[in-house]
């Protein structure tokens, strides 16, 4: 088993070498298992990753093709534009360091530990990833947020990831690649 230090040292070495961060057994939320490859974005990532794939929507770089039509697929893309672009402008809440109460730990070492002992990276993004064990998913609602779901998964939206907890008791493995 690893040790809450391990985690530690070698999340702040990944981050500081500018390296990404396999994680190997992570045991999502909902009951997901895998292993992953992460980089760090930085303070401003959430606000990169956004520009790029409203660029990619706005450019017509991505499919609108799904099983619910190519009209869902344009209402879904005019959607995620218009809420993308709001989250740029400022009108929605910013998800930036400074909004957690240990932005200098983060910016420093890369993690910082929450009250459950935690050790908490934020704004990364998913460059690898395999599944070891997958819980069925509930079938979302409605067509257009099928949509969603399968544009944004074209961008680079779909492999960001703003939290990521990481425990002894959420992870069987880590190091830097």
């Amino acid at each position: 088993m690893i040790h809450l230090d391990e985690i530690k040292n070698t999340v702040n070495q990944a981050y500081s070498e500018r390296k990404c961060l396999r994680i190997e057994g992570y045991t999502s939320t909902d009951g997901n298992i895998s292993d992953m490859v992460v980089e760090f974005l930085g303070p401003d990532g959430y606000n990169g990753v956004l520009e790029k794939s409203l660029k990619l929507i706005q450019d017509g770089e991505i499919s609108l093709e799904n099983p619910d039509g190519i009209l869902v697929g344009a209402q879904a893309a005019a959607a995620l534009a218009v809420s993308w672009a709001k989250s740029l402008s400022g009108l929605q809440k910013e998800r930036q360091f400074k909004d957690t109460l240990n932005y200098e730990e983060l910016v420093k070492q890369g993690y910082t530990v929450n009250e459950s002992g935690c050790v908490v990276i934020k704004h990364v993004s998913v460059v690898q990833s395999s599944n070891v064990h997958s819980v069925a998913r509930k079938e979302s609602a409605t067509p257009l947020v099928r949509a969603k779901k399968i544009i944004t998964d074209q961008t680079p939206m779909g492999k960001y990831r703003g939290q990521l907890n990481l425990s002894p008791d959420k992870i069987s493995g880590l190091s830097v690649v």
